[in-house]
């Protein structure tokens, strides 16, 4: 009985502490959050909206001013966010499906963690996500047996304590990384990265395409194409450019590849000629300014050719 009263003793006073920590560690980007709030608000029933949802590949890719001054009769709004999965991109699409007026919902394919990054853990709150974080749990592990369900659960509660730690140590030492942004464009001038070897090819979209698709995975795809209502959503599917591995090329082309056309952007020769330039990315995995300019200007293209059918 004493252990079980020490046990609860323990998680109230990290519950107590949860939410000095989070607002002392969480980063702060007050001056966004404020824009991107105001720009949620103004949403309604004749807004046509363009929502990018994704990791900080997405976040330095997809330059919102290219595509708002090419195309005038959509607001776009760039929701990448640092350490973002196919877990969070989902979830976070329920939720942007809901949201009045006419949207299309441009959705990376990553590979399916559930571990939340904090800039997601974050952004869910700002945006005041309904009973987040159960919310997102019961998503993440709904087709799961009760076992793997109780190991994740016990696993998300551990990883949360380790947070609430580390938070801990942070306030006290006063070294808190506060060094990314949350979410949204962030255009990156630098050039670290002297190879092109990273951007994939045509022949590794032929060559990997006839990999096998990861079913559970699949099944999370189909629940949100399933949503689709012509003139009021739509669900483009984004295969990232560069890659880290050739294991990431392994699990997501094989589902880029039996998406039908209508379901994703289909890069043609001539962009993948044009943009697999070393001066083009940041890093191996990100592009840098200049990059995000060919790769915003090849959105805008297959946004022209397109949107007449959304």
């Amino acid at each position: 009985m004493k252990e079980i009263l020490k046990w609860i003793a323990w998680v109230l006073f990290f519950v107590a502490i949860q939410g000095l920590v989070e607002r002392q560690t969480m980063p702060k980007d007050e001056k966004y959050e404020a824009s991107l709030q105001a720009s949620l608000s103004k949403i309604n029933e004749k807004s046509s909206t363009l929502f990018f949802l994704g990791s900080s590949r997405i976040m330095k890719s997809v330059n919102p001013n290219v595509l708002n001054d090419s195309l005038p009769d959509w607001k776009t709004i760039n929701f990448g966010m640092s350490g973002n999965s196919l877990a969070q991109n989902l979830f976070f699409a329920q939720f942007l499906s809901k949201m009045p007026g006419k949207k299309v919902l441009f959705i990376e394919l990553t590979k399916f963690k559930s571990e939340m990054p904090i800039s997601f853990t974050y952004t869910a709150k700002v945006l005041g996500f309904p009973d987040f974080p159960f919310s997102y749990y019961q998503y993440t592990y709904v087709n799961q047996d009760f076992k793997s369900k109780f190991e994740h659960t016990e696993k998300m509660f551990w990883d949360w304590i380790t947070k609430q730690q580390m938070g801990i140590k942070g306030l006290i030492s006063g070294e808190i990384d506060q060094s990314y942004k949350i979410m949204g464009y962030t255009p990156v001038y630098e050039s670290n990265y002297p190879h092109h070897d990273s951007f994939i090819t045509r022949q590794d979209l032929i060559t990997y395409s006839k990999g096998k698709v990861d079913l559970e995975i699949w099944k999370r795809i189909e629940e949100i194409i399933k949503l689709q209502v012509k003139g009021h959503l739509k669900v483009v599917f984004l295969m990232p450019l560069n890659y880290k591995s050739k294991d990431e090329l392994a699990l997501q082309i094989p589902i880029y590849s039996t998406l039908p056309s209508s379901l994703k952007w289909e890069y043609d020769d001539l962009f993948l000629k044009d943009i697999k330039k070393a001066k083009y990315l940041e890093d191996r995995n990100h592009l840098n300014y200049r990059g995000a300019m060919i790769y915003s200007q090849g959105l805008v293209k297959y946004i022209k050719a397109n949107e007449k059918n959304w």
